[in-house]
């Protein structure tokens, strides 16, 4: 079978905003498929550094029209990283490929370079979670010595003076 590259099959990558708490980058795969009657489509992500998750993704008898795929970028160094997402499709007759590709930077915390607006949306989200967990927790714990001096305690020491002890 002959594999070309044609207006059949189209492919475009796009990266999300990073997520601050564990470094991951998310990415869309934006493929639209112009030709009918494709039996099997496989997607490949590539980098320099790093690695995918998942790291192929098969698709059995897609169907024409844009499809959205996503994958995970798991970072392991810094630098500059070079990514490219490929697609190839096959029909009883022949193999359509495209391709996407791209870069970033990564720095020595592994924290995309520019910082995005969307990171640091992120990043408040993640502060204001916590300082409410701790709020609520610490809330928690003001309610349960009040039940445990106010009701808790008197109620044992009241029925313990009733059975004499």
């Amino acid at each position: 079978m002959d594999t070309e590259t044609s207006t059949q099959i189209s492919l475009k990558a796009t990266e999300k905003s990073q997520i601050p708490w564990n470094k991951h980058i998310p990415f869309k795969i934006y493929v639209n498929i112009r030709e009918h009657g494709i039996h099997y489509m496989q997607i490949t992500p590539q980098s320099t550094a790093g690695y995918f998750i998942p790291n192929v993704k098969i698709i059995r008898n897609p169907s024409a029209g844009m499809h959205v795929y996503k994958f995970l970028y798991i970072p392991t160094e810094q630098g500059l990283i070079h990514y490219s997402f490929s697609v190839v499709a096959s029909t009883n007759k022949t193999n359509f490929a495209a391709s996407d590709s791209g870069t970033f930077i990564l720095n020595s915390s592994l924290v995309r370079t520019p910082i995005t607006s969307g990171y640091m949306g992120y990043q408040l989200g993640m502060y204001l979670i916590i300082l409410s967990s701790i709020l609520i927790l610490l809330l928690g714990i003001k309610k349960g010595l009040y039940y445990l001096k106010e009701k808790l305690i008197p109620q044992l020491v009241h029925q313990q003076v009733r059975k004499g002890v």
